[in-house]
């Protein structure tokens, strides 16, 4: 239901590798993460089992998530409640068979916001950077600021002026860059960052939507080939 249409985005990729898949959770489901972090335990572990019990309905082998967040819930879901499902995010789940996707590659330049979570605490930032190396043109932000920025979606409201400079500082790291998008792993990196960017400041967009447009690209080519 995020209004910047990322599940539809992974569920039409799901459909271009032709994976068998089951859509969880939803509007009334939350992984319980944002209220762990706000100090709620108790219901931070009853929306995570209640969670729990969706998956187990399924019995998948694999949970992909869109948000770095529910990586991390699922994640501990598995390991503490005996689930024997792994939890991945989109990004690594299209990494993974990426030889399913016939991409176009683009000349156009990108930078690229690491997520905090599946950076600094699963040591995953390689994997976003293994699925973009050949296919995309990325212009890093400086090593001091790489990967040791957060989007503040977690702040919680305590501080709205601090998140907002700390929001405003990384758009304005990725604009020295001198690519015009800066591409995210997250959905809630780029919910984050879309509320402060203003006209001038890079576009911001999921990998995973330039992943399809370049699937789009290279079919449209090879129809115009075939004609």
């Amino acid at each position: 239901f995020s209004h910047t249409g990322s599940p539809g985005v992974t569920l039409d990729l799901a459909d271009e590798m032709g994976e068998d898949y089951e859509v969880l959770a939803g509007l009334r489901t939350c992984c319980g993460w944002p209220q762990y972090l706000a100090g709620d335990l108790e219901r931070g572990e009853e929306l995570l089992l209640a969670l729990g019990k969706q998956i187990d309905k399924v019995k998948p082998k694999v949970v992909v998530s869109g948000c770095a967040e529910c990586v991390a819930a699922v994640q501990v879901l598995a390991s503490k409640h005996g689930g024997t499902f792994e939890s991945i995010s989109t990004v690594e789940w299209l990494r993974r068979n990426q030889d399913k996707l016939d991409m176009d590659p683009s000349d156009e330049p990108i930078t690229f916001h690491d997520s905090c979570h599946l950076t600094r605490k699963m040591n995953r930032g390689h994997v976003a950077r293994e699925l973009m190396d050949g296919v995309f043109e990325v212009n890093e932000i400086e090593e001091s600021g790489r990967d040791g920025q957060c989007c503040g979606y977690y702040g919680f409201g305590i501080s709205e002026e601090k998140t907002r400079e700390l929001r405003l500082s990384r758009l304005t790291q990725a604009k020295a860059t001198g690519a015009p998008k800066m591409a995210v792993e997250c959905v809630t990196c780029q919910e984050s960052y879309g509320k402060v960017r203003q006209e001038g400041d890079v576009e911001i967009v999921e990998l995973q939507k330039l992943v399809l447009d370049s699937v789009k690209r290279a079919r449209s080519k090879r129809g115009g080939a075939d004609q």
